[in-house]
């Protein structure tokens, strides 16, 4: 099941969730205010790379769940 990642228009408040079927989408409410009012976001995504690819890893907030302290 896909995890996506949206953004309250009421209280602005970003969030992510799990969507079993795109007919679900429609029903995404806001875990802090209970607004039905959200948008779907653009996520970052990560690619795990060989220690030896020479490519610095990713890190910081853009680089995928396990920096953003877990699943919401």
């Amino acid at each position: 099941m896909p995890i996506y990642e949206f953004k309250c228009q009421d209280c602005h408040t970003l969030f992510e969730t799990i969507v079993s079927s795109a007919t679900q989408l429609a029903d995404v409410t806001c875990k802090k205010c209970q607004s039905r009012r959200v948008i779907k976001q653009i996520s970052a995504t990560c690619a795990h790379r060989p220690a030896d690819s020479g490519q610095p890893a990713a890190t910081g907030p853009a680089s995928g769940c396990a920096a953003r302290g877990g699943f919401s």
